[in-house]
């Protein structure tokens, strides 16, 4: 397996399984609403989280980069891909497309990005002691 295959496939495994969850009809998380719409937001911020990661991933030679060019690029990812999936439920019955979750993905996305500085940070410190 080529090693640009090996960094896109679980990106593109995870995609899809985005994709598939989104055809799905719309489950309730609990009979609180309050909880329900927590968990699906909650649920959005780690799905799109972990999509910018594995897509930064697939396109950067060293992960451990900081390469502003390709994080953008992997942010935009993040929120194309995010309409295309809400343009996507709105076919799926019981489901709708909202604006506001393709910007509850891109907040995964930046949280992500967070995450992933952080560690960094703490792994250069730990190294330099």
């Amino acid at each position: 397996m080529t090693s640009k295959l090996r960094k896109s496939l679980p990106l593109i495994l995870w995609a899809f399984l985005i994709f598939l969850g989104s055809s799905l009809p719309s489950a309730k998380a609990s009979d609180n609403g309050l909880v329900d719409f927590a968990a699906h937001k909650l649920a959005h911020i780690f799905e799109y989280g972990v999509l910018f990661l594995l897509y930064y991933r697939s396109i950067v030679e060293n992960v451990r980069e900081k390469r502003p060019d390709k994080i953008f690029q992997a942010l935009l990812f993040v929120v194309l891909f995010g309409a295309f999936d809400e343009y996507h439920q709105s076919f799926v019955p019981g489901r709708s497309a909202r604006v506001a979750d393709v910007m509850i993905d891109f907040i995964g996305g930046v949280l992500s990005l967070f995450v992933w500085w952080s560690l960094q940070r703490l792994a250069q410190r730990k190294q330099k002691n």
